[in-house]
């Protein structure tokens, strides 16, 4: 079940983001340090809570909060800063590392066309998907290295998210294997204290 919700996305995403619009988004500002906490708020809400990038979950393991991501360089794109539609939610790491990098073939992370270009395999690791074209390929090189999706720590994630998923579906069942969980659970609770993510920056 768990290799099927990985397989359909590669970031771990069981119901695709999408961005909320009309007057709620759009009298919102970025350019309004005022308006970024609500941004970031609705961000969460649309995008379930996970990186639009690698599928990092808002809540693991972490000692830096996620970032408001603009996914064309604020710089090159100043016009778009304040739109909505152009912002997504992301990890610190996932964020530093893209900063602000661009390729020349733009894709949306909410497009099926940006989820297609990776695989994410039995080790965990986000590849380049096997199915694609050769150009496809190239894009999809481009984005790997521009966000650093090739990183590690990218597994641990995938074991961590699947662990979240497998407590999920038994404490859902009707007889429960409380020894089962509980393990589950020693080993999540151990990857929260090992394995913390830092990052001095900040997107405000």
């Amino acid at each position: 079940m768990i290799r099927k919700i990985y397989k359909g996305d590669y970031r771990g995403y069981e119901i695709p983001p999408t961005r909320r619009s009309g007057d709620e988004v759009t009298s919102l500002k970025y350019t309004r340090k005022s308006d970024r906490n609500q941004i970031k708020k609705y961000l969460i809400e649309d995008f379930h809570s996970k990186c639009a990038y690698c599928g990092w979950e808002y809540t693991s393991y972490a000692d830096s909060f996620f970032h408001i991501e603009h996914t064309k360089n604020k710089d090159n794109h100043s016009e778009l800063i304040d739109s909505y539609q152009y912002m997504a939610l992301a990890c610190p790491v996932c964020n530093c590392s893209k900063s602000n990098k661009e390729i020349d073939y733009f894709i949306d992370p909410i497009d099926i066309k940006f989820k297609n270009l990776f695989y994410r395999n039995k080790f965990g690791a986000i590849v380049s998907n096997n199915e694609l074209t050769e150009e496809e390929k190239d894009i999809s090189n481009q984005y790997i290295e521009m966000i650093g999706l090739h990183k590690e720590l990218y597994k641990l994630d995938y074991v961590y998210g699947s662990l979240k998923k497998i407590i999920d579906c038994e404490i859902n069942l009707e007889e429960k294997d409380y020894q089962f969980i509980g393990k589950i659970t020693e080993i999540i609770e151990f990857i929260n204290r090992v394995a913390r993510r830092k990052t001095n920056y900040t997107d405000f």
